[in-house]
């Protein structure tokens, strides 16, 4: 038997079983049905080639065509039904010239005309008269076929869209080449190599198994290497079977080796990959469990710590319940205490609210230099010791900004200044400016305090990141979440601002906040 012939019944034998592997498949999806009669007709069409070839009849080369052309009708019915667009009118559009091909094949000599099989091969001696036909109908396949193909690949997504990446790219390879040999060089009266579109067919079935498998969801990178290594496989049985030699036996054997461990290389880095990102996932659920059990929380422990605040500022501000000075002081750090904590769930619900994008701002014209003027007065009222200089533009300053927000912003960060300028019963010296320069406005906020090492000024505005800055006097001043100038940042660069300091160890510290004029 001729390496042809050998060639043809591996088609038919791995399409047949292929195809009820298929139809197995398909109790799960009923779209690879059509995929798997498909495959069953790429494997009658090899059996028409081979019988063909053997008893030289044109009545069976016309088989030869019909089950050439059921290819195409099957794979268009598939991408449709894959797509769920499989209609009763879609189907009756595809059906209809379906059975009128099938019908002109069945004509004698209708298509193949006269054959010559002597050499080994099907020679087309004269060409039926419907054969044009025939071409046409396998070119309107092809058209359909890639304009479905193309709508699939706009619509699906995930596991769905791989499977089809598989099925579609292992069919324009094998199609590629049986055109080439099966359409083309026949139409140039060349039929050397006419029966080898159905051995093409199997690498059309050898991407149908990988899509059937799990490691279809690696992604294209996966997709492309083995559509690839099974082509290269393919090819070089296909020259072992036409030149057997020791050589050529040993060339496939290293092209299978090379492709597997090429193979598994690839599928192992893309477990690694799903591995990371299913972590990611899962930490990214995580996360968000713990935030919205943060926002739950603080804000039920908030509930009560505002009522605290409220009827301690009624007894130490409004007088009410006639207590005595003494005992005011003595309940003084109660309060300052409340106002800490309400500070710090504030704080933590307004970062999760910045985490989760869930924070809106209201932004209304405001002239800045009122806004820094009323941060000045309130910080005045504090018992601290220190000088403040304010050296604003005498021209207004009007920004487009969340007045609340910024009025927060900047008074956290000149309740810093002071706060670490007066360590150890120092007086601090602080200086506020706003100017307009180059299209933005300006505002620096400068101290005399302990200043920031090097450690510092890299990870100041992380999430719970706390100054090494301590005064041993007044260990609980130094206290805080770590999450004021993360929120101050957030907000800044939500305003299109950024922030940045300049600061010196035991010299002090200037931060900066500027903002666009428009």
């Amino acid at each position: 038997m001729s390496v042809v012939n050998v060639l043809l019944l591996l088609s038919f034998c791995m399409s047949i079983i292929v195809g009820f592997w298929l139809l197995f498949f398909a109790r799960h999806n009923r779209s690879y049905t059509y995929l798997g009669l498909a495959v069953f007709s790429s494997a009658f069409w090899a059996a028409a080639i081979f019988l063909t070839i053997r008893t030289g009849s044109p009545f069976v080369g016309g088989f030869s065509f019909i089950f050439a052309g059921l290819i195409f009708a099957f794979l268009i019915f598939f991408l449709l039904s894959f797509l769920n667009k499989l209609t009763a009118k879609l189907s009756l559009a595809i059906g209809i010239p379906t059975l009128i091909m099938i019908s002109i094949c069945m004509i004698p000599n209708a298509v193949s005309g006269q054959i010559d099989v002597s050499k080994g091969y099907i020679d087309m001696t004269s060409i039926g008269a419907w054969l044009p036909l025939f071409y046409l109908y396998i070119l309107l396949c092809i058209a359909a076929l890639v304009y479905y193909f193309l709508i699939a690949l706009n619509k699906l997504v995930g596991i769905r869209r791989s499977q089809l990446i598989y099925i579609v790219g292992g069919f324009i390879v094998a199609m590629l080449f049986g055109i080439t040999f099966n359409l083309i060089m026949p139409a140039f009266h060349y039929f050397r190599f006419n029966h080898f579109g159905p051995v093409f067919i199997l690498i059309l079935i050898g991407v149908s198994v990988i899509a059937g498998t799990k490691h279809y969801i690696y992604g294209s990178r996966v997709v492309l290497s083995e559509l690839y290594s099974v082509l290269l496989i393919f090819i070089s049985f296909v020259k072992l079977a036409m030149a057997p030699s020791l050589s050529s036996s040993i060339l496939t054997a290293a092209v299978v080796g090379i492709c597997y461990l090429f193979i598994h290389s690839v599928i192992s880095e893309a477990e690694k990959n799903i591995k990371l990102e299913k972590d990611k996932e899962e930490l990214k659920k995580l996360d968000k469990m713990k935030d919205e059990f943060l926002m739950v929380a603080t804000h039920e422990l908030n509930t009560p710590v505002t009522v605290l605040r409220g009827k301690m500022s009624m007894i130490l501000d409004e007088g009410f319940g006639n207590f005595t000075k003494e005992e005011k002081e003595y309940l003084q750090p109660i309060f300052v205490n409340i106002e800490k904590l309400g500070k710090m769930f504030r704080e933590v619900l307004e970062v999760i609210k910045i985490d989760q994008k869930k924070m809106l701002l209201s932004r209304e014209q405001t002239n800045l230099n009122k806004l820094i003027t009323e941060i000045i007065k309130e910080a005045k009222k504090s018992d601290r010791h220190f000088d403040l200089e304010a050296d604003l533009s005498k021209e207004p300053l009007f920004l487009k900004i969340d007045r609340s927000k910024i009025k927060e912003v900047l008074a956290d960060i000149l309740d810093n200044a002071i706060k670490y300028s007066t360590v150890n019963g120092a007086k601090g010296q602080i200086k506020i400016s706003a100017k307009s320069e180059k299209g933005e406005t300006i505002v620096s906020i400068q101290d005399n305090g302990v200043g920031l090492s090097g450690e510092d000024k890299a990870h100041l505005a992380e999430k719970f990141f706390q100054s090494k800055r301590f005064d041993s006097f007044s260990p609980m001043e130094q206290q805080g979440t770590g999450l004021s100038l993360y929120i101050t940042k957030k907000i800044i660069e939500m305003h299109r601002g950024k922030i940045w300091v300049e600061s010196k160890e035991g010299v002090g510290s200037t931060f900066y906040v500027s903002f666009k004029n428009s």
